[in-house]
């Protein structure tokens, strides 16, 4: 048997040990750049999207591309919180 092979999405959830733009992550620039957006989308409670993250952003991705990204990361930020607060989970296997 083969041992179980890491994809990509299995390196991004570790993208941001080391301070957040872990070049041995295999991520492209542009990779790291909607990471730190998308975690600076999500913990925005905490202040705002620093400016560095959105222009390094904007550098990858066009006005109509980052306006896309963002309703998706706050969507899927809106559905995870409404499952969490209500105590939603994975249906039973």
């Amino acid at each position: 048997m083969a041992a179980p092979r890491v994809d990509r999405t299995g390196r991004a959830a570790g993208w941001s040990r080391g301070g957040g733009a872990c070049r041995g992550s295999g991520a492209s620039d542009r990779e790291r750049a909607v990471l730190a957006l998308t975690e600076a989308v999500t913990l925005v409670r905490e202040g705002h999207v620093p400016d560095e993250v959105y222009e390094e952003a904007s550098r990858h991705f066009s006005p109509q591309e980052l306006a896309n990204l963002i309703l998706a990361m706050v969507s899927i930020n809106a559905w995870n919180r409404i499952g969490i607060s209500t105590r939603m989970g994975p249906a039973p296997a």
